[in-house]
């Protein structure tokens, strides 16, 4: 991409490939939402909160907050569940 060698596929050319290899896919902004709440590197935990969402995962909220209240410092847990909150309410 910074050689100008190739270029980006448009967001219509993104989904057109997802059509075709998936019969469930959704396209979301997870970047802007962990932007809004004030850390990028949240995109991770939006798009978790996003798949949550649509039930194809076995987990929940309440599951998640279990296993973050394990892995992540407790003054970190309130962000963490805006962020998967967010992504929930993207489906």
């Amino acid at each position: 991409m910074i050689t100008g060698e190739f270029t980006y596929p448009t967001i219509e050319e993104v989904k057109s490939m997802f059509e075709k290899i998936s019969a469930k896919n959704w396209i979301i902004d997870a970047t802007s939402v962990a932007v809004e709440l004030g850390n990028p590197v949240l995109s991770n935990i939006v798009m978790i909160g996003a798949l949550a969402g649509t039930s194809l995962l076995p987990i929940d909220r309440r599951a998640f907050e279990k296993e973050i209240a394990k892995t992540i410092p407790a003054g970190k847990h309130q962000i963490n569940l805006k962020a998967f909150d967010a992504g929930v309410k993207m489906l």
